[in-house]
């Protein structure tokens, strides 16, 4: 008998009002917590939010300098891009957490709505699975 057994993770999640590069994700289990960058399973892609069409891959981190982030934000924002976040992950069976968050990179959303309303009303952290499911999915 296995004493932790696993079981496969399988997602797809659309988030249609924000960018990959503002989308931070951890895996949070009893026995460890992962980051974005360390979750090379699962594609994060920028897609167009009017057709949900992939445009590319987005890279795991987003290491850019604060200006220049903030601008690319901008115009992915104005050009309707959102953000869908595939994969498989194969988890111990027991009580974990998804967390999508966008608490590292708060300061582009405030100084969005202060400078930038209008562009600012196209984010949101709206999302809908197109699956979200356990085991074989045979």
């Amino acid at each position: 008998m296995e004493v932790d057994p696993v079981i496969a993770l399988h997602m797809d999640i659309v988030f249609p009002n924000t960018p990959c590069g503002i989308l931070d994700f951890k895996f949070q289990t009893g026995y460890s917590t992962l980051q974005r960058k360390e979750m090379e399973q699962f594609s994060f892609l920028d897609i167009n939010r009017a057709t949900n069409d992939a445009i590319g891959e987005a890279p795991l981190v987003m290491d850019l300098a604060s200006q220049e982030k903030y601008d690319t934000i901008k115009e992915q924002l104005e050009s309707g891009q959102g953000c869908r976040v595939q994969g498989q992950h194969d988890m111990y069976q027991v009580p974990s957490k998804l967390i999508f968050a966008t608490d590292r990179d708060l300061w582009i959303i405030n100084k969005l709505k202060t400078e930038e309303p209008e562009t600012y009303n196209k984010f949101s952290l709206e999302h809908y699975f197109e699956q979200l499911s356990f085991g074989d999915i045979s």
